[in-house]
Parts: structure tokens; sequence; C-alpha cells
């Protein structure tokens, strides 16, 4: 993953780019930071160094971060943007510019506190959009961000995906082979057959018997598979707040 950060402040600059450099060591993420001075500058890069994400601050002299973004998301509207500023009035402005965090530089403890967890939320995006391969018949591919997959189930020898579209893909394969495709910390078994997508739940009868996801579908929730999805999708409602 690469990550731009963009502030004015030589400190701050480098605090942010360090704070984003020992999360990544923490995840076991391979992440690659630069850091910039200046948001001409960052512009200009963009063609070349194909960013996933960009944290800007907003008062900058020249090109502000509002106007960096706006620059940003014509040049790539899939890149993540985030703002972290002193300016904590400004965050209704920055719905603008369809940010995917506001982070604000004060007071320091909840800067590293609110960083953190945009990190942790930021990788599960980012994940959850990089292109899985289908194998399909007659030695066929079919590439499918796993966001747009609401559940896997598997029949015999097929396995269907599910699509929030309401499409359907049947593939020659096992389970198994799906799990191992999918982002686990999106997805989750809740049978032997069957993998949903978390952010797809749509609600969950109160024993955990079943759930219902997009598209009205309800599934089973098997009791071999009970305890593991209950933690997980706890683990995964956490990391929304």
């Amino acid at each position: 993953m690469r990550i731009a950060v963009c502030d004015d402040e030589i400190t701050m600059l480098k605090l942010v780019s360090a704070l984003v450099h020992a999360k990544a060591e923490q995840l076991g993420e391979n992440i690659t930071v630069s850091s910039y001075l200046k948001a001409e500058q960052l512009i200009k890069d963009l063609p070349q160094k194909n960013y996933n994400a960009v944290m800007l601050d907003i008062r900058m002299p020249d090109i502000d971060g509002f106007e960096a973004a706006k620059k940003i998301r014509a040049a790539n509207p899939d890149i993540k943007i985030i703002f972290i500023t002193t300016e904590e009035g400004l965050v209704y402005d920055s719905f603008d510019f369809q940010p995917f965090a506001f982070i604000p530089k004060t007071p320091p403890d909840l800067m590293r506190s609110r960083l953190s967890h945009t990190m942790n939320n930021l990788l599960s995006a980012l994940k959850a959009s990089r292109k899985i391969c289908i194998e399909l018949p007659y030695n066929d591919k079919l590439y499918v961000k796993p966001d747009e997959l609401v559940y896997v189930n598997s029949e015999k020898n097929n396995l269907i995906y599910h699509l929030a579209d309401g499409e359907t893909i049947i593939a020659r394969a096992k389970i198994q082979e799906a799990a191992d495709l999918l982002p686990d910390d999106l997805f989750v078994r809740i049978h032997n057959r069957t993998i949903i997508n978390m952010a797809h739940v749509l609600s969950m009868e109160y024993d955990h018997s079943s759930l219902t996801v997009t598209g009205d579908k309800v599934l089973s929730i098997s009791r071999s598979c009970k305890t593991d999805f209950e933690s997980t999708y706890n683990r995964w409602l956490r990391r929304q707040k």
C-alpha cells in the first residue's frame, strides 16, 4: 500500500509519517509512506506514484487541503482522502470531498488514537476493494471486488458467489478455496458451506441462529460456527465505530 502525507509543518509531517509506519509494522503490512511539505508536489507526483490514500492538512499555503483534495479527486476518484487538521470546525465542509476520515490534531493522544483506528479501517477497505480472481469453466476468469460480494455458498462441487447487484457466479471449486481468496477481516464462515461478507449483514435473530443479508436472503448459522462467528463479527463491529 502507498500512502502520502502532506503537511506544511515539518514536525507534524514527521510525526504523522512515523505513526503510520509504526502502525503498519504493528499490523504486519507493507506500507510505503511519502512525505510532502507542499501540496503542489504531491499533485504533480500523483500520476507516477499511484497512491492508495492521502493524508492532508487543510490549512496550507498556496494550495490548501481542500483545493488539493479537489485535484486529487479529479486525478483519481478511488484514492482515500484523510484530513488531519486543527480546524475541527471544517469537518462539515470536508464532506464535499468525500473523505475517508477526519482526524483532529489536538489533543495529541486523541490524534494518535484516531489515526490508529483509521489505519485499521483503511487497510480493511483497501483489501475489500482489491479484485479477486474467480476461475470459471473453459479457462475463463472473472475479477470481482470482495466488497461487491454478499456471500458465497457451496452446493455439491460448485461455488456460488452472490453479488450485491443480484448477480450470481458459479465456479467449480471448494469452499476453502473461496475462503483463501477473501480477506478474513471482512468475511467469516457461518456454516461449513457458507461464507458471508459482514458488511452486508442487515439483521440477526436474537439467538444468532440466522441472519439476513443484502437482498433479504436469510442464512442459517450452524452451531459449529456460531462461537467463531460471534467473536469475529463483534470485532468487525467495533472497528466500524
